[in-house]
């Protein structure tokens, strides 16, 4: 059962957390942080966990490694345990990111594509994009540059429907560098201005970095060094401010290749210095070595044999050791590609499947409601021609046939009850309304006098006196309706027993407890009790159909019900239903 626990005041405070993230990811981080100090106090676990997870996705985007684990498996364990697939999606994203940034690329690869498809089964278009961006991202590292592009195109399209301003212009930087690579200049100036004008129109700042990154590598494919020193030195100064490690290298990097294409090499030392000194303490090796080859190229010209040997040993250290897990990587990530692309193709074929059964079993529910409405009208004939056979005939043989004749047609009656019952729960419409439970019990416990067996039984009822419960009044009514119904029928026959019927509340949910001290249930026959038609003891009357009407209820309302019975002792139903 999903655990969600409403607070208004706390939705709203991580709602305003995470728009925050855009223009000010260290506000959003006090306010995430102030809702996991609020939550401490009302133990309130489920609003602690997306806060958890939020500070885990803005860590990962500071590129704080430890921090975004630490938050996003915190906030993991819980999501798992309630079966949370929104949270779970999340939290995948940000480790999947948290471990592409440190040249984990298999590992990551396989947490975000178990993260997309979490997103579209939740039709998350956000998730889904913002998943899309990274794993496009893995293939680019691949130099996949084809399925790379497709998969930016893709993310802007569901950006698109979204209206996610942020999420198209974070797929447009990325693509400019690859049109770039292509020699398509035009088309790459093109595309990141678009990314800067939304970037700006939306206020990300470190997106925004990213962005004059990308417009400074059109500028220096052009030879615009000015134009492209200028958009280098504003990239590396946002992300300086924002503490973006892996944006500062990016852009010391290229100033570096700048400088030394023009000429300025004391300029140039200085930013791929700074590069290492970064790379060194973050371990971003694949910045790292490129800074080291630039410098041992600049050495080499420079004739400092000793700097360039330096240099070059080190560019071949960070070098291998990128290139040594790369290829595990690129073969590990193949296989996860390769399996993601197979189930992908079955959960295709099972949604066709499952859409052609669920056509099948909605047109079998139509033809069944059709069918037990239709013989309503003979059987309630058949009924009425008993009552004249009792007034008008007197042969006690005759009578004693139709007796027998009498309990089928009502055993029949029942049964097609029981089926217009299920269709109706199938397809009701759930409205919530304050449920009163005495009164409820009283009118619920009274209809059943006629049956053999309530004369022997005394009820206890325990209803909590503070429980404040919305629900929908018809489906509880069936669910409350069938536990006493069976309670009475399985009691031992002729014995005084007792039905016991407690309804609390607890912190997150309602609890309905029905304790009988009837014939029980023979273990063999207790993992088909919710079976359609079951029948567990055949010396009782009903339909088979009690229980199973009784689950379906269940299920409608998003509860849980379990069961513990013994053989002559009793039996003990317990449903659990969310507020």
């Amino acid at each position: 059962m999903k655990v969600i626990y409403p607070n208004k005041k706390l939705d709203a405070l991580l709602k305003k957390s995470f728009a925050q993230r855009v223009s000010d990811l260290p506000d959003a981080i006090k306010i995430a942080q102030k809702v996991i100090n609020r939550c401490a106090l009302n133990y309130d676990d489920y609003h602690q966990a997306y806060a958890n997870c939020y500070l885990g996705y803005y860590y990962m985007i500071l590129s704080d490694t430890l921090q975004s684990e630490m938050y996003t498996k915190k906030a993991l364990t819980y999501f798992e345990r309630h079966g949370i697939d929104a949270g779970i999606a999340m939290c995948y994203y940000s480790l999947g990111s948290t471990l592409y940034k440190t040249d984990n690329y298999h590992k990551a690869l396989k947490y975000l594509l178990e993260s997309h498809q979490l997103f579209k089964n939740n039709e998350d278009l956000f998730g889904q994009a913002r998943s899309l961006k990274a794993i496009a991202s893995i293939y680019e590292l691949f130099n996949d540059y084809k399925k790379a592009e497709e998969t930016y195109l893709k993310c802007i399209d569901i950006a698109h429907r979204n209206q996610d301003y942020n999420g198209i212009s974070n797929a447009y930087n990325p693509l400019s560098g690859i049109f770039l690579k292509r020699g398509a200049i035009d088309l790459a100036e093109k595309t990141i201005l678009k990314s800067i004008e939304l970037k700006k129109k939306t206020k990300d700042a470190r997106g925004l970095a990213y962005a004059y990154y990308g417009e400074g590598k059109v500028a220096l494919a052009r030879h615009q060094f000015e134009r492209a020193e200028s958009l280098f030195i504003k990239s590396k100064t946002i992300h300086q401010e924002k503490g973006d490690q892996i944006g500062q290298m990016m852009s010391l990097n290229k100033l570096g290749v700048l400088y030394s294409q023009s000429g300025d090499i004391s300029k140039a030392k200085v930013s791929l210095h700074q590069s290492v000194q970064i790379g060194e303490m973050s371990k971003h090796y694949v910045l790292l070595y490129k800074a080291y080859n630039v410098l041992y190229q600049i050495a080499k010209s420079e004739g400092r044999s000793e700097d360039a040997l330096k240099y070059l040993e080190s560019y071949t250290d960070h070098k291998n050791a990128v290139e040594k897990k790369d290829t595990q990587n690129v073969i590990s990530s193949i296989k996860s590609l390769s399996e993601m692309e197979l189930l992908e193709k079955e959960a295709v074929w099972q949604k066709t499947i499952n859409e052609s059964v669920e056509r099948k079993n909605k047109e079998l529910d139509t033809f069944v409601y059709k069918v037990a409405h239709d013989l309503r009208g003979p059987i309630s004939s058949l009924m009425g021609l008993y009552s004249v056979v009792e007034h008008d005939v007197s042969d006690e043989k005759s009578l004693g046939y139709f007796d027998i004749y009498n309990k089928e047609i009502n055993r029949l009656n029942n049964i097609v009850l029981d089926f217009i019952s299920v269709t109706q729960i199938k397809e009701k419409k759930l409205e919530s309304t304050q449920i009163n439970f005495e009164p409820m019990l009283d009118e619920i416990i009274s209809s059943y006098r006629y049956m053999d067996n309530f004369a022997f039984l005394n009820f206890k009822v325990r209803i909590d006196k503070n429980l404040d419960v919305y629900s929908d009044e018809s489906t509880l009514t069936t669910i409350i309706q069938n536990l006493i119904e069976n309670a009475i029928k399985y009691a031992k026959p002729f014995e005084n027993g007792e039905v016991t019927i407690k309804i609390y509340g607890r912190k997150r949910d309602m609890v309905i407890l029905v304790q009988d001290s009837g014939i029980g249930i023979e273990e063999r026959n207790q993992d088909h009790i919710f079976e359609m038609f079951f029948r567990a003891n055949h010396n009782t009357k009903g339909t088979g159909l009690g229980l199973y009407l009784l689950k379906s209820a269940v299920e409608k309302l998003n509860g849980e019900i379990t069961f513990d019975s013994t053989l002559t002792v009793g039996t003990t139903f317990k449903i659990i239903l969310p507020y």
